[in-house]
């Protein structure tokens, strides 16, 4: 069928990156605030005044475990100071801006920025993002991970008509 057609192409290319995926790159991350949730008011996100923090990573793909890593260059004790694993299945969105990737996950409230050092790596890592999470996603997560994204492109356009 044309699906299989389809998943078995995606699989070829995603085994034919998976290598430069997995060794990763050197990207500058601008990481948003996270959403926080409860309180006396019901759901409350951060604040999306507040300045997103900077930091340069090493940033590639556990494709094993089916995640998204970073972790900043500066380390501590040898030891990255700070690093973050996000699942595949929390990736709503990766949009390539031409200048950096925006990637909206479901823990923050605005896209997380990803700038490389060239429109190559850029435009590879655009592909790489999106191929892992179409791979990497369990079948399990996917009903709820076309929802949220439903919900995401729902918001992004209310933002724009606003």
């Amino acid at each position: 069928c044309p699906r299989c057609r389809s998943n078995n192409a995606q699989a070829g290319e995603f085994e034919s990156c998976r290598e430069a995926m997995e060794s990763g790159a050197g990207v500058s991350l601008s990481l948003p605030k996270k959403a926080t949730t409860g309180g006396f008011f019901g759901n409350i996100t951060g604040s999306s005044s507040a300045p997103p923090r900077r930091l340069q990573v090493w940033l590639s793909v556990d494709c094993e475990k089916g995640e998204l890593c970073w972790a900043s260059l500066e380390q501590r004790q040898g030891r990255p100071a700070e690093e973050g694993r996000i699942p595949a299945y929390e990736v709503l969105a990766v949009r390539n801006t031409g200048m950096v990737l925006e990637v909206s996950v479901k823990e923050y409230t605005q896209p997380m920025t990803l700038e490389f050092g060239t429109s190559e790596d850029r435009n590879a890592w655009d592909r790489y993002i999106n191929l892992a999470v179409e791979m990497l996603t369990p079948e399990s997560e996917r009903a709820e991970l076309d929802a949220a994204r439903a919900i995401h492109r729902d918001r992004e356009i209310e933002e724009r008509l606003e």
